[in-house]
């Protein structure tokens, strides 16, 4: 496809290659609901990014989206849990960030914070317990958790509607899986840089894409994010690059920045030849995950879905009458119910059970050797084939 009307997201290049059969896959939304199937992806033929076309259908679909949005809605507004790199113990995902950024990006000791899709304000509490003298303020669409927000301390104010309603300068932006929503993120980013004080920070935490192929079937996510892609991003609006890393959280991208000298080169793109054939790839894959997770269901045994997040969603959504249970290691969530199902710890998992790991097998593997409960049958998505 080449169609002058639409630009890159990354490099602004007009053209772009849709994948086949993508609009045929169930989706999920951002928030773990079921979605329907119809959606359009693109590969940049110049820079190789992955992205939603933001044409009036993905505009009204995402519109759809957030007048029902329930952020964490499995765990009564609760955010999930990560398992800790060095622990392995869970914790919540934003005090995980908050303390490598803490560490990372060389903060003061005060200081202001504005959160860009500060939800029902994680980011803003985890932040707020490390850095007791910072004062916070919110970003959101609309004004749903206000009280919320209200009730953490040092917050001063929640702004809505448009970005342009941010009328205070602040030290550090914090952007948590904010920026793969914003149908034009350089432009975004390009209107915060007035609001980032000299020597402030920018703080961006996305999936990568890349890694958490289950991104591409986010209904509401526009742009599905890698190392390369994010950068580029960034880079153009007028940041440079402090610290990157896939350490921080699995599956995901951690991005510290500052604001670029006046003179700053802007990157050219770098073409990706392959990258048209990758995806075609992984949404094939996507399609095999379903056909394999159905035919393990056939055995008769008690069959689960290990997750209760956006690749256990999207996969329960399309063979539901087959799942008996969930199991989640999230203390948080396991020992209540999701979509009228049990959600189980791991040993709680009944003997000779089948549980399909609704993650790609590099996440999926480590999970089962370190659980290593022999009575369940653990099964793993195969490996996405390589180009012959």
């Amino acid at each position: 496809m080449s169609d002058a009307s639409y630009k890159c997201l990354y490099c602004a290049a007009t053209d772009l290659a849709e994948i086949e059969g993508f609009s045929r896959l169930v989706r999920v939304t951002s928030d773990c609901q079921p979605f329907r199937a119809g959606g359009r992806l693109f590969v940049c033929k110049a820079c190789g990014g992955v992205q939603k076309r933001c044409d009036a259908s993905q505009q009204a679909e995402t519109q759809e989206i957030y007048r029902n949005y329930k952020i964490y809605h499995q765990s009564g507004g609760v955010e999930q849990a990560v398992m800790d790199s060095a622990s392995g113990a869970p914790l919540r995902r934003s005090q995980v960030l908050a303390e490598h950024l803490v560490r990372q990006a060389d903060l003061p000791a005060q200081g202001h914070l504005i959160d860009i899709g500060c939800g029902n304000g994680a980011m803003l509490d985890a932040f707020g317990r490390i850095r007791a003298d910072w004062r916070l303020w919110g970003f959101e669409i609309d004004q749903t958790h206000k009280d919320r927000l209200a009730g953490l301390p040092r917050f001063q104010k929640l702004f809505t509607g448009n970005l342009d309603a941010i009328d205070i300068d602040v030290d550090l932006l914090t952007l948590i899986h904010s920026l793969e929503h914003f149908p034009d993120p350089v432009s975004m980013l390009i209107g915060l840089r007035r609001r980032l004080r000299q020597g402030g920070r920018l703080f961006a935490e996305v999936p990568d894409a890349s890694l958490n192929i289950f991104d591409l079937c986010v209904a509401d996510h526009v742009a599905h994010f890698s190392q390369a892609s994010v950068t580029r991003v960034l880079r153009r609006a007028g940041y440079v690059i402090d610290d990157i890393s896939t350490q921080w959280v699995s599956k995901e991208l951690s991005v510290v920045a500052s604001l670029a000298p006046a003179d700053h080169a802007l990157p050219e793109p770098s073409p990706d030849p392959e990258r048209v054939s990758i995806v075609q790839r992984q949404v094939d894959w996507l399609g095999g995950v379903v056909e394999l997770a159905r035919n393990v269901a056939k055995s008769q045994k008690p069959f689960g879905i290990f997750g209760t997040s956006i690749a256990a969603t999207w996969l329960f959504s399309q063979i539901r009458e087959s799942v008996s249970f969930f199991v989640d290691e999230d203390p948080s969530r396991s020992g209540g119910t999701y979509h009228g199902l049990a959600v189980l710890r791991p040993f709680e998992v009944p003997s000779g059970s089948d549980v399909f790991m609704a993650f790609v097998p590099a996440i999926a593997r480590p999970i089962v050797s370190r659980l290593g409960l022999a009575s369940v049958s653990w099964h793993v998505p195969a490996k996405i084939e390589k180009a012959s």
